[in-house]
């Protein structure tokens, strides 16, 4: 490689170059007596050019010192420190004078990084790197190190590369602090993966003899027609569905949390699924003075591959609570095809959602007023538990409201009409 001037050398050359001329013009004083009076000073111009030199070193390492964030280092072309600022030369041991010639493989040995810096003292291009790992050999009880570094090259007018420029920053703690939240957000993910197994454990055991309990009231009910009697079975009744119902919704939840929730892939009749969830706020609709009204439009596909229990549980939660919380006017349910998609919406008169309030919804053992619970009842899992298995089956839900005006619920599936789908033709499914 050609051994280029440094900065000194340069100086001299253009001084050399300026004696000349001055050797030229002394040479014609003869032809141009005037020109000999105008010789220039050849010491003062040397101490001009060197001052200024000097004020541009100072300069640069100024700029340099003021990153204190920061290893930055100026090296030549053999990797040795021809400038440092001070908080490279601090985190060495050393003032920034003393790690002037002194070389980086020398301080720190590292033959893949001396390769690199090989690499880009050969090439002309530079290299960055994230959070690269570096133990310090003097350094053992650091453990390894981590650091985000760039080195470029420094090249002359010719595009010869002339230095290297390197600027490191540590990254340790930032690493380190991330790998904590890493390792505490798995942890907690753990914990809460076995709360919700235990409460699946726990509900399905107390489900089992729940359902042998309301068999036998049922059964009392049919035969035993004492009126006082009957009155109290009617309260244990009533108790034991209450109570069987919301080990449902633990049930469902906890699965659902767990990711233990399996859903089917079938063909299935979506106008049956549909008037099935309706069909059963018939009575409380009507009970209520509430017009309940189902709307499809006539271009919905009439046959869905997907779960229609899980779809018809998410129906009957959001009609439910439509009918429960309007104490007059309508309640409608809306599908239509929007895309790849099928769009089903809730829409009621009831008493609304107050926009402060509505990140609340899908949250689980929530409601937006804790009186609600105590004038309309729930555990406030209807809505957690839908969007839960909206977003197992592909799906989205959102949610429009004015206070006092009604609500709008709406949630998309993916459309998969039957007859397109592998399954509903009998072959296998794709991956």
């Amino acid at each position: 490689m050609k051994e280029l001037p440094s900065g000194a050398e340069a100086l001299q050359v253009e001084i050399r170059r300026l004696r000349e001329k001055i050797r030229i013009l002394e040479g014609e004083a003869g032809a141009f007596p005037d020109l000999a009076g105008n010789r220039p000073d050849i010491s003062q111009d040397q101490e001009k050019k060197e001052n200024l030199l000097e004020r541009e070193r100072d300069i640069l390492q100024s700029v340099m010192d003021s990153v204190k964030n920061s290893h930055l280092a100026y090296l030549d072309l053999d990797f040795n420190f021809v400038r440092v600022n001070v908080t490279y030369a601090a985190a060495c041991g050393y003032s920034p004078e003393e790690m002037i010639g002194k070389n980086h493989f020398t301080l720190y040995p590292h033959p893949e990084n001396e390769a690199i810096f090989a690499g880009v003292r050969d090439t002309g291009m530079p290299v960055e790197y994230h959070d690269k790992p570096f133990e310090f050999p003097d350094q053992p009880e650091r453990g390894v190190t981590y650091w985000d570094w760039t080195l470029a090259p420094v090249k002359d007018r010719d595009g010869v590369v002339t230095g290297l420029v390197l600027s490191l920053f540590e990254t340790t703690e930032r690493k380190r602090t991330e790998e904590a939240l890493r390792q505490a957000k798995e942890t907690a993910d753990a914990a809460n993966r076995a709360k919700s197994e235990f409460l699946a454990n726990m509900s399905h055991e107390i489900r089992t003899p729940m359902t042998v309990f309301m068999a036998a009231v049922e059964h009392l009910l049919q035969i035993d027609r004492n009126p006082d009697r009957r009155h109290l079975l009617d309260l244990a009744d009533q108790s034991a569905r209450r109570l069987r119902a919301l080990i449902d919704d633990i049930l469902d939840f906890s699965r659902i949390e767990a990711r233990r929730v399996e859903l089917d892939e079938e063909p299935f009749e979506l106008q049956s699924c549909l008037r099935s969830a309706v069909d059963l706020f018939s009575l409380a609709a009507r009970e209520k003075n509430l017009r309940l009204e189902l709307e499809v439009a006539p271009e919905t596909p009439a046959l869905l591959v997907g779960d229609p229990d899980r779809l018809g549980q998410v129906l009957i939660n959001l009609i439910g609570n439509a009918v429960k919380f309007t104490s007059a006017g309508e309640v409608r349910v809306c599908v239509r095809p929007r895309g790849d998609t099928v769009e089903f919406a809730v829409a009621d008169t009831g008493i609304g959602i107050p926009e402060e309030k509505r990140h609340r919804l899908f949250q689980s053992f929530s409601q937006v007023d804790s009186s609600f619970s105590r004038r309309f009842g729930g555990t406030g899992l209807g809505l957690a538990i839908s969007k839960g298995l909206i977003d197992l089956m592909g799906g989205e839900i959102s949610v429009r409201s004015r206070e006092g005006k009604g609500s709008v619920f709406t949630f998309t599936l993916p459309r998969r009409e039957a007859g397109k789908h592998p399954r509903a033709l009998g072959g296998e499914p794709t991956l």
